[in-house]
C-alpha cells in the first residue's frame, strides 16, 4: 500500500521540481506560482514522511521516545482538523486542563492517531441527518491511577462486527479499518490501551488511556 502511494507521490515532487526549475520569468505571477509549488512539494515531502511513520507502526515498530505535553499534540491535531470540521459544519471541543499532561512517547505517534480518530468522528458525523448536531468532544482528564484522552461524536455510533477484535473492521463502506488498526499499535507502544464504547452524546466514544508512572505519565504542577 505504501509503495503504491509513494508512486504517485514521488511524480508529484518531481514534477513540482521540474515546473520551478523551468518556470519562465515572463510568467504572469512567477512568484505566487513558485510559492505554490514550493507549498505543494513540501506537503507531498511531508506525506512521505507520515507514511514511513505508519510504516513503522504497521510493523509495530517501537519508536524513540521522549518527554511531551499531551495537550499541545491534542491542540496541534484540532488545528489540522479544522479546514474539515468547518466544511462538514462539525463543531469540534476540547476540555483542556489547566495543568500541563506531560508524557514520555512519541509524538508523531500520537499526532497520527489523534488525527484518525478526528477523520473517523467526522466520516461518521456525515452520514447523520443535516439538521442533527454535529459535535466532536475531546477531553483530557488525569484519574487516579492513569490519564484518559476521549474523543467522542455525535454520530451513529460504532458497531464493530466482532466485538472481540475491532481491528481492520469498519462500518464505512469504503473503510480499510486501518486507522483503527494504527491508534491499537500507538496506545500498545506507550504502554496503554484503546477502548470503545458509546457516548452520552449518540455517537461513538474512544478512549485513550495512558497508565502513570514515571517512566510514562507526568503530571505538570504548573499551569502554562
Amino acid at each position: 500500500m505504501a509503495h503504491e502511494i509513494n508512486q504517485p507521490l514521488s511524480r508529484i515532487l518531481l514534477t513540482s521540481q521540474l515546473v520551478m526549475e523551468n518556470s519562465p520569468a515572463e510568467s504572469a505571477a512567477p512568484g505566487k506560482l513558485h510559492s505554490h509549488l514550493l507549498e505543494l512539494s513540501t506537503e507531498a515531502q511531508r506525506v512521505v514522511a507520515t507514511i514511513e511513520k505508519m510504516k513503522a507502526l504497521i510493523r509495530n515498530t517501537e519508536t524513540a521516545h521522549a518527554p511531551l505535553e499531551l495537550r499541545e499534540i491534542i491542540d496541534s491535531a484540532i488545528l489540522y482538523a479544522g479546514p474539515f470540521a468547518r466544511e462538514a459544519d462539525t463543531r469540534i471541543s476540547f476540555h483542556r486542563p489547566a495543568r500541563a499532561v506531560r508524557l514520555f512517547g512519541d509524538a508523531d505517534q500520537l499526532q497520527i492517531a489523534l488525527n484518525n480518530l478526528l477523520r473517523n468522528a467526522l466520516e461518521s458525523l456525515i452520514e447523520t441527518p443535516p439538521q442533527a448536531p454535529r459535535d466532536i468532544r475531546v477531553t483530557l482528564r488525569s484519574l487516579k491511577h492513569h490519564t484518559e484522552l476521549v474523543i467522542e461524536d455525535s454520530g451513529p455510533g460504532y458497531h464493530p462486527p466482532d466485538p472481540d477484535n475491532t481491528l481492520f473492521n469498519t462500518t464505512k463502506a469504503q473503510g480499510t479499518g486501518l486507522g483503527l488498526f494504527i491508534v491499537q499499535t500507538t496506545m500498545e507502544n506507550h504502554g496503554g490501551r484503546l477502548e470503545i464504547d458509546r457516548s452520552p452524546l449518540g455517537g461513538a466514544a474512544f478512549h485513550m488511556v495512558f497508565p502513570k508512572g514515571e517512566a510514562q505519565i507526568q503530571i505538570g504542577t504548573a499551569a502554562q
